[in-house]
Parts: C-alpha cells; sequence; structure tokens
C-alpha cells in the first residue's frame, strides 16, 4: 500500500477496520468524515477500558474527547475534566450537565477554563472552588472583583498573582489585608500601582523588597536602590531585570548575586575577569557558558579542576574551534560530551571524539547532524537505548540507517521513529505491526499525515 497515492488513505481505515485494533482506530478518528466514524467507535467502545483510557490520554485527539463527553459514565467523565487536552467546548458541556463538585473543581483547575465558563462556576458555592477559580490565569476582572468581599487570605493571594487582576484591584486587596504575603504578591504583579511598590521597596520586610525586586515595571532609579539592599536575596532579584551594561558589583559578598551576576551578557572585561576566578564552581559555570567571555579567559576555565566549569566552555555558544578541539580530549566523558553536540564540529574533532565508547559523548555524536553516516550505523547498533535514540532524533539521519531500528528492543524508540522525516510509508505500515499500543497509535498518526500531503 502506498499511503500517499489516492487510495492511501482507504486501504489504510480498512487494514484498521481489520485489525480491531482500539489504538489505531482512536489515532485515525480526527481524519475520519463524521459520516464513518461510528464504525471506528465501535472498535474504541468494545471494552470499557479503552473509553477510559482515552478520556484520561492526553494523546487523546479532540474529536475522540468530544465524542467520549456524550457518555453517562461518569468515570470517564471525571477523566475527561482532568485531561488536559480537553477542549473548553467539552468543559462547558461537562459543566452544564453535572452536580458533581469534584468535576467542577476540576474544570475550575483547568487551562483551557475560559472566563465565561468559569464565572458560571461560582454558582456552586464551596471555598475549593473559588480558590482554583481565583488562581486561574483565565478568570476575569469582574469575577475577581465579585470574590473580593468574601475572599479568604489563600484567594487573596491567589487574585494578587492572578494576570487579569488590574491596579485597581490590586490596591483593594492592599487595603484589605495587612497580610505582608499578600502585599508581597501584589509588590510582583506587574499591574501593582506605582504607590504600593514604592511602599514595598522601601519596607523592612525583605520578603517585600524581594517580591518588588521581581516587578518588571522598576524604574532605573529603583533597580539600582534594590542593588545596593542589605539582603543577598533582594539584590538577586534586582539583578534579574537589569541590564548587563553599567553594573559595577565587582566586590559582591553574596555567592548567590555573583551566580547571577555571572549570566549577564554585554559585562565589561574587568568583571569577567573578577568572577572567572570566583571561589564559587557555579560563578565559574556561568562565565564559561558566557557567550562574552574572551577566549583568553575560556583558555583558562578548561583546564580548571571543575568538571562542570571545563563543561561550561565546552557548551559555550562562542567557543573557538582550537580550543574546542583541545577539550575534545578532556579526561572526563562528560565534557566531552559537551563537545560532541555541538554543531559546528570539524570532521578531525568528531573522528577523535569517535574514539571513546562513554555513553555520553556517543549519545552527543549520534544528535549532531554533523556525524558522518559510517558512524552513525555504528552508534545505532550500541547495546544503550539511550544511545540508540540519539541516532533517532538527529534530523539528518538516513532511511537506511533507521530501518535498522524498527526493532529496537526500546518502545519508546520505536514511537520516536514515527515522527522522523526520514521514515516512509512502508516502514509506518511495518510499525502498525508493533506490539507496543503507543507506537502503533504513533504509526497511524504518521500515516494519515502522509495520506493528506501531495505526492
Amino acid at each position: 500500500m502506498t499511503v500517499a497515492s489516492e487510495n492511501g488513505f482507504s486501504q489504510l481505515a480498512e487494514r484498521i477496520l481489520a485489525s480491531g485494533d482500539a489504538y489505531q482506530a482512536a489515532a485515525l478518528h480526527p481524519w475520519l468524515p463524521m459520516s464513518e466514524r461510528l464504525v471506528f467507535e465501535q472498535i474504541i467502545f468494545s471494552h470499557r477500558r479503552y473509553p477510559r483510557l482515552f478520556a484520561q490520554a492526553s494523546f487523546s485527539p479532540v474529536s475522540l474527547i468530544e465524542r467520549l463527553v456524550q457518555e453517562s459514565d461518569g468515570l470517564i467523565l471525571d477523566k475527561l475534566a482532568k485531561n488536559s487536552a480537553t477542549p473548553t467546548a467539552v468543559l462547558r458541556q461537562l459543566a452544564e450537565h453535572s452536580q458533581n463538585q469534584s468535576r467542577f473543581l476540576s474544570i475550575a483547575k483547568h487551562a483551557n477554563a475560559d472566563s465565561v465558563l468559569l464565572a458560571s462556576l461560582d454558582a456552586h458555592d464551596s471555598a475549593a472552588l473559588h480558590e482554583a477559580i481565583c488562581n486561574n490565569p483565565n478568570t476575569g476582572l469582574a469575577q475577581l472583583s465579585l470574590l473580593l468581599a468574601t475572599a479568604s487570605s489563600g484567594e487573596r493571594k491567589a487574585m494578587a498573582r492572578n494576570p487579569q487582576a488590574n491596579s485597581g484591584l490590586l490596591l483593594a486587596l492592599w487595603q484589605s489585608s495587612d497580610d505582608v504575603y499578600l502585599q508581597a504578591e501584589i509588590a510582583a504583579h506587574s499591574e501593582c500601582p506605582p504607590e504600593l511598590l514604592a511602599l514595598a521597596i522601601s519596607n523592612d520586610q525583605v520578603l517585600l523588597r524581594r517580591k518588588a525586586a521581581a516587578n518588571p515595571g522598576l524604574s532605573k532609579v529603583q533597580l539600582a536602590q534594590l542593588l545596593g539592599d542589605c539582603e543577598a536575596q533582594v539584590r538577586t532579584a534586582a539583578l534579574r531585570h537589569l541590564g548587563a551594561k553599567n553594573i559595577q558589583l565587582i566586590n559582591e559578598p553574596a555567592r548567590r548575586v555573583r551566580r547571577e551576576l555571572a549570566r549577564k551578557t554585554g559585562l565589561d572585561k574587568q568583571l569577567i575577569e573578577s568572577l572567572s576566578i570566583d571561589e564559587d564552581n557555579w560563578v565559574r559555570r556561568w562565565v564559561a557558558r558566557n557567550p562574552v567571555t574572551p577566549e583568553a579567559i575560556l583558555r583558562v576555565l578548561a583546564k580548571d579542576g571543575e568538571v562542570e566549569v571545563r563543561r561550561g566552555v565546552a557548551r559555550n555558544a562562542l567557543l573557538p574551534e582550537n580550543l574546542c578541539r583541545e577539550l575534545a580530549t578532556d579526561p572526563d566523558s562528560w565534557v566531552r560530551a559537551g563537545i560532541a553536540i555541538r554543531p559546528d564540529l570539524g570532521v578531525d574533532t568528531i573522528r577523535q571524539l569517535s574514539c571513546h565508547d562513554s555513553i555520553d559523548v556517543l549519545a552527543g555524536l549520534g544528535r549532531n547532524p554533523l556525524t558522518p553516516v559510517k558512524l552513525l550505523m555504528q552508534i545505532a547498533r550500541h547495546s544503550d537505548r539511550d544511545v540508540r535514540r540519539a541516532v533517532i532524533l538527529n534530523p539528518q539521519t538516513p532511511l537506511s540507517i533507521l530501518q535498522i531500528l524498527l526493532e529496537d528492543p526500546y518502545p519508546l524508540n520505536r514511537a520516536q521513529l514515527c515522527r522522523h522525516a526520514a521514515v516512509g510509508s512502508t516502514q509506518l505500515l511495518q510499525l502498525l505491526e508493533d506490539p507496543e499500543p503507543q507506537v502503533r497509535f504513533s504509526a497511524v498518526q504518521a500515516l494519515a499525515e502522509l495520506s493528506q500531503s501531495p505526492e
């Protein structure tokens, strides 16, 4: 069967019907015309475990979820309410035809519940439900404002974190309580009124100043004030928002601040030099990864006694080729693996790395688009499943090598094969006979997509 041919889809459908496989039928469901779905649904509903399984599976097609909501099985409906793949329309159906408080709570927590649906749930008086509504980022401002009058402490904190809150609601929340934890959430919100943000910055409570330092609306003057704070956690939070230029923290005593500083781009050479010899290896790691670190400093860090620092140099985006070759001979395999995955390797460096039998190094070479076919063939036959999967994840791996992995003993590897661009209908049809349900499911999806694409 040639799936990409005119009759390919019909042949695929007939084959799935003959198999009686619920997983294959579920995978094909969204591509089927409405008039043909019923016969495939008979396979899916042939045993009650299948609809229950697909009701909770995040990989279930939306079309099948829309069919499952028509069932009267409470367990299926409960699973649908929790399934991250369930669309808004189905969540609305679940809410309209239910008196189940647990189900309402699942819907209130769902990322696909919109503001209209969440507003309708408010009629079901429940403390847990109200808190879930306050926490849901889709809850409308009007509903949050209505809930404020009777809101508990936890609900108020959730409101203060909600992205739909505006300055008016945040001001009302601040005035409603002197709870420092509530005020801290308000201070961190992007809509925090300027006068409240100013109060938080000058407050004696460290928590308030730290949360205020995370506010994206801070002025340059306020950032400078927070960078001079006596508490390291406040300075760290402020530094995350500060641009790389004009930073004068060479004598910073706190490690956590220096670690954050070392990640900044555009640092001047003096500051980079100071951080590169820091006693804390995490600071040196971030300097090693920093693309603005000069080559001379990278050379020093490439000989650092800490493996993770040398690994950082190996992963530096602008690592010079000569230093790349040098780290390819590092005694630690984790450092060499950092080199093996680089997309700018020369042929000699790849050959040098291939002499090592480290799993980490071979996995890196397996994923590298520059790795020669001959070497990929060797890696594809490796005893470690993760090393073999690296070859499958390599977009440049040719079909001649992928065919070897059709019989891979690890199911996840076979499922990943279905998504590789080089795998065609012949190989996918072979995977339809796979003993692992998820592999068959993935193969049907890939075949259905092929059947819809032009020849």
